[in-house]
């Protein structure tokens, strides 16, 4: 009778135990969902159902992300398989924008454009990591350096292997380079979160 007792307990605290590891990784979706998401509603003035529904979305998507950093792929078979959940991901929103809001996310990025979303990364990796006004300034030209070199790779590729390996080769470079910039503190943060 006790050892059935003991063992009920230990399944309980092992179920717990489970639960709360996996909440956490809810709670990380569910956060980064919301940011995401609040981000959009704003940028394209969404409805409440609109907004709603691209949550629902960017859960989904952020799920995919990370089933496929565990799934064991190559390097090569990731990048293909980002570049079919972006591709989801963009079917997603066309079905849930309006003609004209869906015009002006499909739009190409600009310049200036580029830079203001280099300048809202470098500022929330500021916050998150307690970075120096030098460090900020230094990831702000490393993250336009890296999106301008990424943009370049797209119209220059020969074929998509060559785009995948350019891309790996920009993101190890760039990697190494935050390394430089941040301490060692810093980038065991930074390799935890979401930038």
């Amino acid at each position: 009778m006790k050892a059935k007792l003991f063992s009920l307990v230990v399944i309980l605290v092992m179920l717990a135990c489970v639960k709360g590891f996996a909440q956490d990784g809810d709670d990380k979706v569910v956060g980064r969902a919301t940011e995401k998401a609040e981000s959009m509603k704003a940028q394209f003035s969404l409805t409440d159902a609109q907004y709603k529904s691209l949550y629902d979305l960017f859960v989904s998507t952020i799920q995919k992300e990370n089933a496929l950093w565990v799934s064991g792929k190559s390097r090569l078979e990731m990048e293909e398989a980002k570049d079919v959940i972006h591709s989801d991901f963009v079917s997603g929103v066309k079905t849930i924008f309006t003609a004209e809001q869906y015009a002006k996310f499909d739009a190409p990025q600009t310049e200036d454009g580029m830079k203001e979303g280099a300048k809202w990364r470098a500022i929330k990796m500021q916050k998150k990591l307690g970075l120096s006004e030098e460090q900020r300034a230094s990831l702000y030209d490393l993250i336009v350096s890296t999106t301008q070199q990424q943009n370049e790779l797209k119209t220059s590729a020969k074929d998509k292997t060559a785009l995948y390996e350019g891309r790996i080769k920009l993101d190890d470079e760039y990697y190494a380079k935050v390394k430089t910039i941040l301490t060692e503190e810093q980038f065991a943060k930074f390799n935890s979160n979401d930038f």
